[in-house]
């Protein structure tokens, strides 16, 4: 894992690079700075906590610009409440 800032959707959030986590996520309080809108995730998404809780996930912001670099990428973020990280990039980003 690593951390860094980049921009996501033109704004400049603390990030996590997560090479074990399978999806990309978004805390709730930096989607609603940014003002995305979610939508339903078709299937509701069951993620591990640090602590060994379960969280289901079910909202997803769809197309949002990831620049590193000056190499913009769009990912989809599922919400996810965190205070730690406003972004977790998972391998679905890192694979593109």
């Amino acid at each position: 894992m690593a951390e860094g800032t980049f921009l996501v959707n033109f704004f400049s959030p603390s990030i996590l690079f997560d090479s074990e986590a399978s999806h990309s996520f978004i805390s709730q309080s930096f989607m609603h700075k940014l003002h995305l809108i979610s939508d339903s995730l078709e299937i509701p998404l069951s993620v591990a906590t640090p602590l060994g809780d379960f969280s289901i996930l079910e909202f997803v912001c769809r197309g949002c610009v990831i620049s590193i670099d000056d190499v913009q990428f769009r990912v989809n973020l599922i919400v996810l409440p965190m205070p730690e990280f406003d972004v977790i990039l998972g391998m679905d980003l890192l694979s593109s």
